[in-house]
Parts: structure tokens; sequence; C-alpha cells
């Protein structure tokens, strides 16, 4: 028998202009599902491997539509087992993240972001500080955005990331400013 992932999963790659409302719904439901049930935290979730190499192809993708974009990153704000986010995973998803302003701008686009960062940082810290030149920029940015959400996102990363990585970070921090 299928598993919901299954379906979520054939829902999700449906790509038609008449089908997106159902990849729309798919993945808020994915999202809402992984909030419940940890479900990217179980190192065993089948099919999990999938939907995230899909998510990352098509954030990748330059013609994808802003609520798509949205979705799939409220999908990857989930805490992933490191068996899971692997580090080729890892690199793709802060690569994609620091261009996606490009494309995609908006309040939802720059939170959803500066979570990723944070779980991110709290799951592969040692990916984040080797690639600290592509998320400490967006960082700084938002700590001096007009909206109070942004600003409080990123000053909790900021904060979790000068308590427990100060020292690996100073000298990004310096080459950058």
């Amino acid at each position: 028998a299928p598993s919901l992932l299954e379906f979520v999963y054939r829902d999700v790659q449906n790509n038609s202009f008449q089908n997106s409302q159902i990849t729309t719904w798919a993945l808020k439901f994915l999202a809402n599902l992984a909030r419940m049930i940890p479900i990217a935290a179980q190192p065993d979730f089948e099919g999990l491997s999938s939907l995230l190499d899909f998510s990352i192809s098509t954030l990748e993708k330059a013609d994808t539509a802003k609520v798509v974009v949205q979705h799939h990153l409220l999908f990857l704000c989930q805490r992933f087992n490191p068996k899971t986010l692997t580090s080729e995973r890892a690199v793709r998803i802060l690569t994609l993240l620091s261009k996606i302003h490009e494309r995609s701008q908006g309040s939802n686009v720059k939170v959803y972001r500066l979570i990723v960062y944070r779980q991110f940082l709290e799951v592969i810290p040692n990916i984040m500080i080797a690639c600290a030149a592509d998320w400490l920029p967006v960082l700084f940015n938002c700590l001096v955005s007009n909206k109070t959400e942004i600003r409080q996102r990123a000053t909790t990363l900021g904060t979790t990331a000068s308590l427990r990585h100060a020292r690996k970070l100073c000298k990004s921090v310096e080459e950058i400013l």
C-alpha cells in the first residue's frame, strides 16, 4: 500500500498550471505534517530524501512561481536528520538561498531563509561555518530590516551563531565588513 508521503510526492511533482493549486496544497500539507510529526528528524523515513532533492531542484529553477518557492522553503525549514541532509544537499541549499532574492522577494522568503539558516547552524554547523560568506551578508541585511519579524529572526540567528561559533566565524565577518 502506498504511504501518505508517496501521495504527497506525486502531487508535489505535478507542475502543470491547472494543478498548481494541488501542488500548493500538497506542499502546505507536507510542511504542516512535518511540524506536527518530526518526520525530517527520523533517519529512515522513506521518500524524504526524494522529496528533499525534488524541493532543491524546484527551487533552483528560475521559472518557479513565487507561491511554490515559498512552500518549498517552508518545507526546508524543518530540522533534517544529518543522514538526510547530506553535505552536498546542504551546500546546494545554501547556494540557492544566497541567490533566491534575485527572483523571489518578500518577507516570507526572508523569514524562511533565516529559519533554514538557523536549523542548519544547529544540525550541520561545520558546513554553515564553511559557507559563512553565503549567509552572513543576508543576516546583516536582515538585521536592519524594517519588518519586525525579519529583524527578530535575524537577531535569533545572529545570537545563536555568536554564542556557539563566534571564534570560527570571526574571520568571515571581518572579510565581509
